[in-house]
Order: structure tokens, then sequence, then C-alpha cells
């Protein structure tokens, strides 16, 4: 699921459009569980963004999330910080796993 994920975005951040080049061809992205998995959340595309290194400690470390849009990304008190993120027509996340993250 990971590989298809990264490989519909061409392993782009879909916030920032940044992707690691490795000097072979290759490319590096990461894969985030918006919803983490430790709290038996989906392990599926409706859980999944592909981010930057940088975005993914973000995510991970909770200092943003998907506003209930579906799209602004905010900060811990809820305020708009200027960045989207943005979904390829295949793929969205389910908004069970963004209102996970809002309390």
């Amino acid at each position: 699921k990971i590989k298809e994920l990264k490989k519909l975005y061409v392993d782009k951040c879909q916030i920032c459009n940044q992707r690691i080049d490795l000097n072979n061809g290759r490319f590096y992205s990461e894969v985030h569980h918006y919803n983490p998995l430790k709290k038996q959340s989906d392990d599926d595309f409706g859980n999944m963004i592909v981010l930057c290194p940088n975005h993914h400690a973000e995510f991970d470390y909770s200092t943003k999330f998907i506003h209930r849009d579906g799209i602004s990304i905010i900060n811990q008190s809820g305020n708009d910080i200027g960045e989207t993120i943005k979904f390829h027509k295949l793929h969205t996340l389910d908004m069970k796993n963004i209102e996970s993250q809002l309390g």
C-alpha cells in the first residue's frame, strides 16, 4: 500500500511538493498514518498521506493537523498556518481520521 501511494504522488510531499533525490533515478518520501496505528486505526489509503521528512515529523509530534475542511493545515491552537494539503483524484483522507486528531 505504501509503495502504491508513493507512486501515485511520485514521491512528492502532499503539502510542499518536495521530494529527496537519491541521485540514482530514485526518490525518497515518507507515508504518514494520519490516525496512528497504535490507536487501532485503519491501515489503508484513507488513513495515509505522503510527506517529506520534515512535514512527517511535524505531524508525528502533533504540531500540525489537517483542518476539518480537508485541505488547510492548522497548528495546535487551531490557527491556519497558510499551508494546504493536495490530494490526487484517486486518493482521499477519511473524515473520521481527520476528526480523530482534532478532538
